[in-house]
Formats: structure tokens, C-alpha cells, sequence
């Protein structure tokens, strides 16, 4: 089907004014859409009534293609393509690589139109990838699934698979192991591997108390002292004994000297 804007991705919702499901009047079997598709975007839409066939074209993990043209305000720049192309986060992860290609650039309405392949479904993805990096979708449509494109299916129709197209679209779905993309890891770098490896140790964290530092006199020799004493002592007219306060009480008293002219003895 290509799907116009204004049409519901849903089988039975109240809300929705409008549903796919209306536009595949004069079709009698049961069939529900695979993926969805935004009520404001357009184009590629399938439908089926086989439920591993479903899962295989709508995981992650089977990395089927899709690719959407999408019209920008601005003029797309190639750092932004490169961007685009290698991954951008969103509020729910890393988006994989995607491949990006110039359409055309119209400059008086100064808008770019883009295509870009992806290889996941989350909501409004490719309008989100474009926001990360300064461009705002104007219109998407979405213009090949795998190998089926819209080629000869006008606005608001549907036509049914051939049996060729159902295996080709089985043969695009590649299981692959990894579903987001991861940081690069440069091996031959010695300084990042051994940050990893330091990293990667269990952290071991012990209490700590942190001391101001301070200067250690230096030690003095005894012998030194001493002479830097008697040094002292000699220079103040006295030597090194004990001092008045500290000697016995007969020391401290004065000698008696005799009187030279009467012969007696004084003090």
C-alpha cells in the first residue's frame, strides 16, 4: 500500500479518525499492517496475515532495510550526513548506521531532500535523527521496504505480493547478533588498552587521612651543643659551672679577707 497522510497505522482504534485498513475496501481476507507508519508520514506500508513473516521484517536483530526521503529545512550539511550515517543519540539509545544519500537541494525554498536507510523501527525515528542534528523533517515518505518500492502503486492503493517479492523480502531480513552499534575500540593504542584494563579491576577504596606536611628539624650532635655552650659561657665571663641558685650553701659565701693595716680579718 502506499499510504497518504492522514491515515492511522492501526486495525481498530476509536481515536483514529481515519485507519489503513479502510483504504483495502473489496479485500475479504484478515490482514494487519507490518511496522508501522505515522499518521503524518506517507508512502510503503505492507500487510500480512502471517505472523513469522511479520517478526521477521519488524525485529531489530533481522536488520531489514528501509528507506525514507525525507524533505529538511536547511541545507543539509556533510558533517550532519556524516552524522547520520555513523549514529546519533536519541532518548532511547544510539541509532545504528544508516546510509545517507543526496537527493537535492532547492534553494529557494531552502530545502534539502534526503534518503536515508535504516535498519530499525523505533517511533518516529528518522524525524528524531534529523532533529539531533539541526534539521527538521518538513515531510517523509517512506519509498522501499527491502526490495519492494512503490513503483507503480498511486497514493491511497494497494496491490498484492507476487511469490518472488515474498521471498526476496525473507532473504532481506539478515539475522544479525548485534542490534545497536557499538564505540569503536582502537587495539593498537598500549595507553587505552591499559585504561581498560585498569577500569575493568574491582575498585578497592580504602579511608585515607591526609596530613599537612611539615619540615623535620634537623638533628643537632650533643658535642656540638656543648661547645656552642662553653662558647657562650666564656663570652658572659664565666665557666661552665653550676650556677649560684643551684650550689651548695658554703660555696656561695664570700671569702674573709685581712684588713692590710690592722691585720684583721673582714666580712
Amino acid at each position: 500500500m502506499n499510504k497518504p497522510v492522514g491515515y492511522f497505522t492501526t486495525v481498530k482504534d476509536k481515536h483514529a479518525p481515519r485507519s489503513v485498513m479502510q483504504l483495502l475496501a473489496g479485500f475479504s481476507g484478515r490482514v494487519y499492517p507490518v511496522g508501522r507508519l505515522d499518521a503524518n508520514s506517507a508512502g510503503l506500508l505492507l500487510f500480512s496475515n502471517d505472523g513469522d513473516f511479520t517478526y521477521r521484517l519488524t525485529h531489530p536483530k533481522h536488520q531489514t532495510p528501509k528507506t525514507y526521503r525525507a524533505v529538511v529545512r536547511g541545507e543539509v550539511s556533510a558533517f550532519a550526513a556524516a552524522d547520520l550515517a555513523s549514529g546519533v543519540v536519541l532518548e532511547d539509545g544510539m541509532t545504528a548506521p544508516a546510509r545517507v544519500e543526496f537527493v537535492e537541494y532547492q534553494e529557494e525554498q531552502n530545502v534539502t531532500v534526503v534518503d536515508i536507510t535504516i535498519h530499525e523501527g523505533r517511533n518516529r525515528q528518522v524525524r528524531r535523527m534529523f532533529a539531533s542534528v539541526g534539521y527538521p523533517v518538513l515531510a517523509l515518505t517512506r519509498i522501499q521496504i527491502g526490495p519492494i518500492t512503490l513503483k507503480g502503486i498511486a497514493p491511497g492503493t494497494w496491490r498484492k505480493l507476487r511469490p518472488q517479492e515474498v521471498a526476496d523480502l525473507n532473504l532481506s531480513a539478515v539475522p544479525s547478533s548485534v542490534s545497536r552499534p557499538q564505540c569503536p575500540i582502537e587495539e593498537d593504542i598500549p595507553a587505552q588498552q591499559e585504561l581498560r584494563e585498569v577500569t575493568s579491576r574491582p575498585a578497592r577504596v580504602k579511608a585515607a587521612v591526609v596530613k599537612p606536611a611539615t619540615k623535620t628539624p634537623a638533628k643537632v650532635p650533643i658535642d656540638k651543643i656543648r661547645a656552642e655552650a662553653a662558647e657562650l659561657a666564656a663570652l658572659l665571663g664565666r665557666d661552665e659551672k653550676p650556677d649560684a641558685d643551684e650550689a651548695p650553701l658554703a660555696a656561695r659565701r664570700p671569702k674573709r679577707r685581712r684588713d692590710p693595716i690592722t691585720g684583721r680579718k673582714s666580712g
